[in-house]
């Protein structure tokens, strides 16, 4: 049975499914000379905008992310030990 499109569905695909022809028509009239280069902003927002909301893109960002938190994570570790090291050498300074 086919999957039931719904009116957001259907909508934002027509949407993209416009834009994505607006900037390839904007890009070939720039390329056959009847529009100037001004008019290449649109189409390089509009594909940047399409690249970072991919799930590539988007699973990278995610990736980099947790390995950051990662990073942190260590190094708060590895600061609790030292810190607790030092109340150690200043507790038992205290008791000698």
């Amino acid at each position: 049975m086919p999957e039931r499109v719904t009116a957001v569905n259907s909508t934002s695909d027509t949407f993209s499914w416009l834009a994505h022809s607006a900037a390839f028509g904007i890009v070939a009239g720039w390329v056959s000379g009847l529009l100037s280069v001004l008019a290449l902003v649109l189409p390089v927002i509009w594909f940047t905008i399409q690249i970072y909301q991919s799930h590539t893109m988007q699973k990278w960002l995610y990736s980099r992310r947790v390995q950051k938190l990662a990073k942190l994570e260590a190094r708060k570790l590895v600061l609790l030990a030292a810190v607790d090291e030092y109340a150690k050498k200043l507790d038992n300074s205290f008791h000698t």
